[in-house]
């Protein structure tokens, strides 16, 4: 798990993991939602947003040039 502080105030949380994603991952997956869920208790006004590798590659915001 890696955990990163941007300067944006945003934590994003990184869970890398060799199971198998032919059946979802289900102990990564189960591991994944308890940390959301004790962050989430730690953190009450916490906004939570997921996201997986499933979804596709991360989209940047274009930038005007």
């Amino acid at each position: 798990i890696l955990v990163e502080l941007n300067s944006a105030g945003k934590c994003v949380l990184l869970c890398s993991s060799s199971e198998g994603m032919g059946n979802r991952a289900p102990l990564t997956t189960a591991v994944l939602e308890q940390l959301l869920a004790s962050l989430k208790k730690q953190l009450p006004e916490l906004s939570l947003s997921y996201r997986s590798d499933l979804d596709g590659p991360i989209r940047k915001p274009s930038s005007s040039t």
